[in-house]
């Protein structure tokens, strides 16, 4: 599942974004049956939220997404990984831990920026990557992204930092 990459991304207003999220993504993932919070998916059956809880959390407008993560997101996602034809072992879930160091990194910090889940999907499909939420018919809360590291290495030292010289 893909909603196409939005090319022109060099970090929107806030405002834009919103509207992105509200009115496009959001709207093609319900019609696939996603259910997309900062939690992630609610219609999984393993999800530890409740489907009625997204449609309460949207009716006053409060998913959670941060939009300014996203767009941190979003802008440096190409630096670690690129488009691939098959799907990763990685789920967004393992992909935004990743990010959480390599984000804290780039800003001069140590340990890790707080990502949640729906972020990094978010940040996924607005740039384009194709995310599959079903696994052997079953919806899942983390989806696989189809796509791979640029470097293996490079992301074993952003996940060991003491391993550095």
């Amino acid at each position: 599942m893909s909603t196409g990459a939005y090319v022109q991304f060099n970090g929107f207003q806030s405002q834009n974004l919103q509207e992105i999220i509200s009115q496009e993504i959001l709207p093609t993932l319900e019609k696939r049956g996603i259910l997309l919070s900062d939690y992630g998916n609610h219609a999984s059956q393993r999800s530890l939220r409740d489907p009625i809880e997204y449609w309460k959390k949207k009716k006053v407008g409060q998913l959670g997404f941060n939009e300014s993560c996203i767009q941190a997101c979003a802008a440096r996602i190409n630096d670690l990984m690129t488009p691939a034809g098959r799907y990763m072992l990685d789920t967004s879930y393992g992909i935004k831990a990743v990010f959480e160091r390599y984000l804290a990194q780039v800003q001069g910090k140590s340990g890790y920026q707080y990502i949640s889940n729906g972020d990094m999907i978010m940040a996924l499909l607005i740039k384009g990557y194709r995310l599959r939420f079903t696994h052997h018919g079953e919806k899942q809360v983390n989806p696989e992204v189809k796509a791979k590291y640029r470097d293996l290495n490079q992301i074993h030292l952003i996940l060991n930092p003491h391993l550095r010289s």
